[in-house]
């Protein structure tokens, strides 16, 4: 019989298995666990809405301040979380007051999941982009395309099959060309119900 410390190493990979299969955020998922919910009832993320058009999803509640699980990351390797404060120090956001409303913003939208796909808008990985089209593109499987903002059609591409780092990339200069800061993103996301930035 398996003692205490190997029964919660297999509970904790069976929520991270079951968040990163469903496409749910691995700390909304273990929350609603601890509060005694099923995982089930966790909502998907919400989507980037381009300019004009209306959000498709149901809302989350807000996000979470403060830390992340630090998931390992897809093609580019090491943690999504250190991909994007490393994607993020491109315009200083990387620590202090920014950082936190990237990392909060990031819980909210993905939970650092570079596969996330919201099941009814398709919005897809860190920034659930939605609809923002590459040269090259459609991707194979018809996720929606992580295009322009400095992403080059390989990167596109890259970022469109689950890659963190191009994702990571994108998200930023997203947020940097479209709200100028994080913390401005997160407001308007915490302003709109549902959620959406």
């Amino acid at each position: 019989m398996a003692d205490g410390p190997a029964l919660l190493t297999i509970s904790v990979g069976a929520v991270f298995i079951y968040a990163g299969v469903t496409g749910k955020s691995v700390l909304k998922t273990v929350q609603a666990v601890i509060q005694g919910a099923g995982p089930a009832s966790v909502q998907q993320s919400n989507p980037v809405v381009p300019p004009g058009a209306q959000p498709t999803t149901t809302g989350v509640a807000g996000g979470v301040a403060g830390g992340t699980t630090g998931l390992t990351g897809g093609a580019g390797g090491g943690s999504v979380q250190a991909i994007l404060a490393n994607a993020a120090s491109k315009y200083g956001w990387n620590t202090g007051v920014q950082w936190q409303a990237l990392q909060q913003l990031e819980i909210g939208e993905a939970g650092f999941n570079p596969r996330n796909e919201n099941p009814s808008s398709h919005a897809y990985g860190l920034a659930q982009s939605l609809g923002h089209h590459f040269l090259g593109g459609p991707a194979p499987d018809g996720i929606n395309e992580y295009g322009g903002n400095g992403l080059t059609p390989a990167e596109s591409l890259a970022a469109s099959m689950g890659d963190p780092v191009p994702q990571a990339k994108w998200m930023v200069a997203y947020i940097h060309s479209s709200y100028g800061t994080p913390l401005n993103a997160l407001r308007k996301w915490q302003s709109r119900n549902p959620h959406w930035y």
